[in-house]
């Protein structure tokens, strides 16, 4: 019976039972699942469609620690198939058709269902769904190729619609910075897909999708998501500088225990356009973009208050210790001249 109630994936005040009742699932799916425990991947799908936000976020977190888990290549993609149009629908972004190419005007975008870190979730489980597809890519290549064929794009066209929402709205919440965990989420999944090509040890989810992948993201969805990328930096900098380099005010906390700060979502782009850059489809995006590219980085490289105030202290301490050097170096003449005079001194 146990692991019928866990399944019930109720939401815990504590971040942290949460957390562990999500890890004992998946230690018991692992073990059971599929022979003991047929019925796990239905019934964690029946949860995501639920409705339920309580059902919902303990799902995914289930999913989170499971699909990290040891899944055999045969069983990836059968998962894969079920629960990625799940994520996407709670993620906000409900595909109306199913065309080979998918453009803008087939997706609806209602992020206001669940909650950001809800749906940042979702995004943490597809960017280890993407490196799962890229682990065995060389085993199923043709199960591969279609899943990429047909998954990605959709993903990415709606990565792309959300972030054209102007990032200003998850940081003018005085109480608390959730929304800006999907944005992480986002830029770090762009950032494997650019890289597992280009930096293999970096595995990020549109960085994780640019690396494993990179032809799934054509020229012009690079350019977009770069350009996007300066549009946050430059839309966050007068809140960045406010807390961070000017120290004006405490960080809004988050409604669960883990901390979300806007220096993870700085970080997180610029590793993304850290890895892009070194790209040669980016070459012509770059040279026009240059100057304001460069006039960001150098805003978000400033040193905070605190640091010119630490920095000052040192610089003091040194001058007193060089002061004192020279002055300690007078006396002993002093001393010296002295002592030539009366032996007694």
């Amino acid at each position: 019976m146990c692991k019928f109630d866990l399944l019930e994936c109720k939401r815990y005040d504590s971040l942290m039972i949460s957390l562990q009742q999500a890890h004992t699932l998946s230690s018991i799916a692992n073990c059971d699942w599929p022979d003991e425990y047929p019925d796990l991947l239905t019934a964690l799908i029946n949860l995501l469609s639920s409705g339920s936000t309580d059902s919902v976020h303990g799902a995914t977190q289930v999913f989170t620690e499971f699909i990290k888990s040891d899944l055999t290549e045969d069983q990836i993609l059968p998962v894969l198939r079920q629960l990625l149009p799940v994520l996407l629908e709670i993620l906000g972004a409900t595909q109306v058709s199913e065309p080979s190419v998918i453009p803008m005007r087939q997706l609806e975008i209602n992020p206001q269902t669940h909650c950001p870190l809800t749906r940042a979730r979702t995004v943490s489980v597809f960017r280890q769904c993407v490196t799962a597809l890229f682990m065995v890519k060389d085993q199923h290549p043709q199960a591969v190729k279609e899943a990429i064929g047909t998954v990605l794009p959709i993903w990415l066209e709606a990565f792309k619609v959300l972030l054209n929402i102007n990032p200003v709205s998850d940081v003018s919440n005085g109480k608390n910075w959730d929304g800006l965990a999907v944005r992480i989420q986002m830029f770090k999944v762009r950032d494997l897909v650019v890289g597992l090509l280009i930096l293999p040890h970096h595995l990020q989810t549109l960085s994780i999708i640019h690396i494993s992948f990179p032809k799934a993201i054509n020229l012009s969805l690079l350019t977009d998501f770069l350009a996007a990328s300066i549009s946050h930096l430059d839309a966050l900098f007068p809140t960045y500088a406010h807390y961070y380099i000017n120290s004006e005010g405490s960080v809004p906390i988050t409604s669960e225990d883990e901390t979300i700060e806007l220096t993870q979502l700085v970080t997180s782009i610029f590793d993304f356009m850290s890895s892009v850059a070194r790209h040669s489809k980016t070459k012509g995006w770059l040279e026009v973009n240059l100057q304001q590219t460069v006039s960001v980085i150098f805003g978000y490289a400033q040193i905070t208050r605190d640091d010119v105030r630490h920095l000052l202290k040192i610089q003091t301490f040194y001058l007193n210790l060089m002061i004192g050097g020279k002055l300690g170096k007078q006396c002993q003449c002093v001393c010296r001249t002295r002592r030539g005079r009366n032996p007694a001194i």
